[in-house]
């Protein structure tokens, strides 16, 4: 996912698959890849993707959105949507993945609070995912699977990272009266995204190929 195509609107993990793939380039590099339905795909700097209506123009799968965008705010058109929903949601089937899949399979029954999770209303959803940020992921029932031990390293990470910036965000929203529409920065967003993996792949050689997709 680069900074310079967004929004999908419509990435989701699709039991084992999802709409995503990785595959590698002639030179060896990897090269993410979105494989399912291009019409649901944008430019960001279009000007009608710049509104507050596109936010729910299309649909997504409930469980993999971005928390701003599980809100009746959101369903009213009221949410603009941003390149960071997007990463946010490829980080909620991330953490979906390595907390629910095991040698490639969907464990079952699924943990409790996954199960809600994943077959809930948009409320639901959006409690949860908060719970995973401000009380922890591990404390609230979740936690990588054996086989995604090292990956689990990043989803902590990751998780502190949004945890961070959502809490500077939510931050703003209690003392500004005024509200500043936010402005869309994704090139920022995906730096600093970037950072976070780099610096966890550095730490822990055997992710060193993160660095590479």
């Amino acid at each position: 996912m680069s900074a310079s195509k967004p929004p999908t609107r419509d990435i989701a993990e699709h039991t084992q698959c999802g709409n995503f793939m990785s595959p590698r380039n002639d030179n060896g590099t990897m090269c993410g890849v979105l494989n399912d339905r291009r019409d649901l795909a944008g430019d960001a700097s279009s000007p009608k993707l710049q509104t507050h209506a596109a936010s729910f123009e299309v649909t997504g799968m409930a469980p993999f959105m971005a928390i701003d965008l599980l809100t009746n705010a959101a369903r009213r058109g009221e949410v603009r949507h941003l390149y960071r929903h997007d990463l946010e949601s490829l980080f909620w089937i991330f953490i979906w993945v390595v907390s629910c899949v095991e040698d490639g399979r969907q464990i079952d029954p699924l943990p409790e609070i996954y199960e809600r999770w994943t077959s809930s209303d948009m409320t639901t959803c959006r409690t949860i995912k908060r719970e995973f940020l401000w009380v922890g992921w591990e404390y609230s029932g979740g936690g990588p699977r054996p086989t995604w031990s090292a990956e689990g390293k990043l989803a902590r990470a990751v998780l502190y990272h949004f945890f961070d910036t959502q809490h500077a965000r939510d931050s703003q929203v209690r003392h500004r009266k005024n509200m500043v529409e936010e402005v869309d920065v994704p090139e920022k967003v995906w730096r600093d995204f970037c950072a976070v993996i780099r610096e966890v792949s550095g730490a822990h050689p055997s992710m060193g190929y993160l660095v590479d997709i």
